[in-house]
């Protein structure tokens, strides 16, 4: 390629040769014509000849002038137009380099555009921005298209679910719950149902929860309208939380305690009013569409949940009436049995009259008895009560209290006795005091019971005895004896191996010991 001072030169000396050719051109044409010779003399002599000859000498000097102008001129244009082919070929390069990158899918290439008016490059910047639109509406549509059928996959298998017999809510909650933190990859979640107590006070109850691929077992109670649970059934609006306090909520891993980054909390909400609360948490985000599918799955839940309540209360009431006939099918054939064996025990009945009159005669000959109300008073007593106590007949001692014969210093500890009795308590059995009509003391191993009536109340108390007053006089002659030789003599207990056990006052008068001392000591020590 031809450098610029080159073609500057060349145009410059083609000038000047095309302008030498005008004077030369006269001077042969003159020398021809006979008027000069072909010399320099004779060129000298034709400017004297043909003045206008000078102009003629000019020529070479504005020929050369315009070729180096023609040279200058060719030049700057041979540069702009190599400048313009070289822009032109990097110009090519890029509109290449970017059609390449369109090619093969880098929507993000850019293209520099120094020209305004560049139709082609605009053309390619457009085709670019059209693509990455399509592509990102594609995308958008694909996206879109993928978490439709990701909802309609998880709420198809929430519809099997909730189709499925349960037996109780707690196996119910659960199922939805361990689905709901799966299918959401979230960390924990749980299930909570508005339950009453005794007091018709409402409150939550979590009937199920599940974390980390685990049921978990809690017991938890949220009263109604208390943190955030309660906030989200008083709205009836759900809520989401991105930012959680330190400690709200810690989920347990295998890395030790951590408080989840995401907290959704929705509402069961059928007909407008609530009926309990799905809680889930996690450590990834929860998208909106994530948050919209457990609202759909919240919605159908409360819908499930009456009927599944009625149901289950119907299933329960159906097992119950199915109990309740086995047990009356039951009965009937008892009844049955019972009648038959009625029938016998009637037989027997008879038979055991006759030998209860035998047997009550038995005991009316052999031993002291009466019968009182729970009041004390005497409603029957037979011979042997009548002759023991020194009276004659019933009507004597019918319609008297049981204090008339009872001694008045006994009554301080039979009081009790008789109170515990008339109230249907233990019966009494024991040496006993009474008072005769004559006010001699008659001795007594007796015992008191209750006759109970079919309701279980006291009907009446029955008294037996047998006369123990002889042995009672020789008792208490022996405990005289006993008491005047413990009087007139030293007397001390020891165990086989010497250890002492007791001793009387008599003892400890003689020896000057006291009773703490003693139990100290042994036989041994006295001798």
């Amino acid at each position: 390629m031809d450098k610029p001072n080159d073609i500057i030169i060349r145009y410059t000396v083609s000038g000047f040769l095309i302008g030498i050719i005008f004077p030369f051109a006269s001077l042969l044409l003159h020398s021809l014509t006979g008027n000069t010779s072909f010399t320099l003399h004779g060129f000298g002599y034709l400017h004297n000849l043909f003045p206008g000859q000078f102009l003629l000498d000019m020529i070479p000097a504005l020929t050369t002038v315009a070729g180096i102008i023609a040279g200058v001129q060719t030049a700057r244009n041979k540069i702009t137009i190599s400048r313009q082919f070289l822009e032109g070929q990097q110009r090519s390069e890029k509109i290449l380099d970017f059609t390449a990158k369109l090619i093969h899918n880098q929507l993000d290439a850019e293209l520099d555009l120094k020209d305004a008016d560049d139709p082609l490059g605009e053309a390619l910047v457009n085709l670019r921005n059209n693509l990455k639109n399509n592509t990102e509406e594609q995308q958008n549509r694909k996206m879109e298209d993928d978490q439709l059928n990701w909802i309609s996959g998880g709420l198809a298998t929430v519809g099997d679910i909730l189709r499925r017999p349960f037996d109780n809510m707690e196996e119910f909650s659960y199922n939805i719950i361990s689905y709901l933190v799966k299918y959401l990859d979230a960390n924990q979640g749980g299930f909570f149902l508005i339950e009453q107590d005794e007091d018709d006070v409402r409150y939550f109850d979590l009937k199920a929860s599940y974390a980390y691929d685990r049921k978990k077992f809690a017991d938890k109670r949220v009263e109604w309208g208390e943190g955030l649970i309660g906030t989200c059934a008083l709205e009836k609006e759900s809520i989401h939380m991105t930012d959680l306090p330190d400690g709200y909520l810690e989920i347990t891993s295998g890395l030790g305690l951590a408080t989840p980054d995401n907290l959704l909390i929705v509402s069961l909400i059928t007909q407008d009013e609530v009926l309990g609360i799905l809680e889930l948490a996690s450590f990834n985000t929860i998208e909106k569409f994530e948050i919209g599918f457990v609202e759909s799955v919240a919605e159908r839940t409360a819908i499930t949940i009456s009927s599944l309540r009625s149901s289950i209360r119907t299933a329960s009431l159906l097992k119950e009436s199915q109990s309740q006939a086995e047990v009356m099918a039951q009965q009937e054939e008892k009844m049955r049995q019972n009648m038959e064996q009625l029938k016998e025990t009637q037989e027997q009945a008879a038979q055991q009259a006759e030998k209860f009159i035998s047997f009550t005669n038995s005991v009316n000959h052999t031993l002291i008895r009466a019968e009182y109300g729970t009041d004390g008073t005497l409603l029957y007593a037979n011979t042997k009560f009548l002759h023991k106590l020194g009276y004659f007949s019933n009507s004597e001692v019918e319609g008297q209290h049981i204090s008339k014969f009872i001694d008045e210093k006994d009554r301080e500890w039979f009081d009790p006795i008789w109170n515990r009795l008339s109230e249907g308590g233990e019966h009494y059995e024991g040496y006993m005091k009474h008072v005769s009509k004559e006010g001699q003391d008659l001795w007594t191993m007796s015992t008191y019971t209750c006759v109970r009536k079919d309701d279980g109340s006291v009907e009446k108390i029955l008294f037996l005895a047998i006369d123990n007053t002889e042995q009672k006089k020789q008792s208490l002659d022996y405990e005289g004896q006993i008491e005047s030789l413990n009087r007139l003599n030293i007397k001390a207990e020891f165990a086989p191996d010497g250890k002492y056990i007791n001793c009387n006052e008599l003892f400890l008068e003689t020896l000057k010991y006291t009773r703490n001392e003693l139990e100290k000591m042994s036989v041994f020590e006295f001798i």
